[in-house]
């Protein structure tokens, strides 16, 4: 049986304040958590919208979480406004 063909798509910002914001879990593999919320779906890529931060103790964190993110295959980053 093939497996159904899946994108996930995911909202940084209610990711983030939701989910990670006050955890120790910021460093989240985003294409890892699809594959093991969604186990019997191909994931065929991944859309992660987000918005950039303007205060500058949060910009170096998130432009290292984005060049991180920029190494997953298949994920794609969108740029939206705050």
């Amino acid at each position: 049986m093939r497996k159904p063909k899946t994108l996930g798509y995911i909202d940084g910002f209610n990711l983030y304040h939701r989910a990670l914001e006050d955890t120790p879990h910021k460093w989240l593999n985003v294409a890892e958590k699809c594959r093991v919320l969604l186990p019997p779906n191909d994931i065929q890529g991944i859309r992660y919208f987000m918005a950039r931060v303007n205060a500058r103790a949060h910009d170096l964190r998130q432009q290292t979480y984005l060049r991180a993110l920029e190494t997953i295959p298949a994920l794609q980053i969108f740029f939206g406004h705050f």
